[in-house]
C-alpha cells in the first residue's frame, strides 16, 4: 500500500476538494482543484442551439468489465463484493423510456453519447443494452472516435440542446458549460 510518506509538493493540482483531501492525507501538500483538464481546455467550444437534440450521456459498463477480478484493484474488489449489477443498470433502465417520451412530444431527436470508443468491444453490448430499453430504432447512439478524447466535447458542445445523466463526470462538466 502506498503511503507516500516522505513526498512532498508545495501544491497539488486535482479534479475537486473531495480528491484534494484524499491526496492531503497521502501526501505532504496543498492542493489546489482545478476540474477537468480536458473540460478546461476545451471550454471555449461554442454551443449550437439550432440543433434540437437531446443527448443522454451513458454510464455503461458490460458485466464483464465490472467483474474482471484480475482488472480491478484490491480495493475495486472490496467495493464489488456484493455489487449487484442489475441494480447498477437500474436507473437508466427506469429514466430512459421516459426521457425518450419527452423527446418524442417535443419533437427533439434523442441520441446518446456512448461511454465506450468505436474500437472497444463493449461498444456493441452498450448500443445492445439501449435497444433494448428504447424498444424503438427513433434514435441514435453516437460514438467516441477512436482515439480522440475530445470527441466527445466537440459532439457535445455543437450537436447538443439538452444534455442528461445520472452521475457522469462529462455530464457535470455540461453543467458548467451551460449546455
Amino acid at each position: 500500500k502506498f503511503t507516500g510518506k516522505g513526498y512532498r509538493a508545495d501544491y497539488f493540482l486535482c479534479f475537486n476538494n473531495a480528491i484534494g483531501k484524499i491526496y492531503k492525507e497521502m501526501f505532504n501538500s496543498n492542493y489546489i482543484p482545478i476540474g477537468s483538464f480536458l473540460n478546461n481546455i476545451n471550454f471555449s467550444l461554442t454551443k449550437n442551439t439550432n440543433k434540437k437534440n437531446f443527448f443522454w450521456i451513458s454510464q455503461f459498463r458490460s458485466r464483464r468489465k465490472v467483474f474482471d477480478e484480475k482488472s480491478l484493484t484490491p480495493n475495486q474488489q472490496k467495493n464489488f463484493k456484493n455489487f449487484d449489477f442489475e441494480e447498477y443498470c437500474s436507473p437508466e433502465k427506469k429514466i430512459i423510456p421516459k426521457i425518450f417520451e419527452f423527446c418524442q412530444k417535443n419533437n427533439l431527436k434523442f441520441k446518446i453519447i456512448s461511454s465506450y470508443k468505436s474500437d472497444q468491444s463493449e461498444c456493441i453490448l452498450e448500443k445492445e443494452f439501449f435497444e433494448k430499453i428504447l424498444e424503438s430504432s427513433d434514435w441514435e447512439m453516437t460514438i467516441n472516435k477512436k482515439k480522440d478524447r475530445l470527441s466527445a466535447y466537440e459532439i457535445l458542445s455543437s450537436e447538443a440542446e439538452f444534455v442528461a445523466h445520472i452521475d457522469s463526470t462529462l455530464g457535470y462538466e455540461c453543467l458548467s458549460r451551460g449546455i
